[in-house]
């Protein structure tokens, strides 16, 4: 059941993320919402983390920051 109080709409694009000032992983969006952005990435942060996000969308990157509230780690051994 979806709990989300706004509609995630699909975007891919390029982004560099990870701990406050220091955005150095590479990564890509899948989603994003008013109160949100989903990033696929073999580096997740820990729950809480306060990250800073640059988003490469149009001319000028867009310098986001919020606070990691979800992750979903895969194994690549399974």
């Amino acid at each position: 059941m979806e709990q989300r109080s706004s509609i995630r709409m699909p975007f891919k694009e390029r982004v560099k993320f990870g701990h406050i000032d220091r955005p150095y992983y590479e990564a890509t969006t899948y989603d994003i919402s008013d109160t949100g952005v989903g990033i696929t990435s073999y580096e997740p942060l820990p729950l809480e983390t306060i990250a800073s996000i640059i988003v490469y969308y149009g001319h000028k990157p867009l310098n986001l920051k919020g606070k990691i509230k979800w992750v979903n780690q895969i194994n690549d051994s399974d």
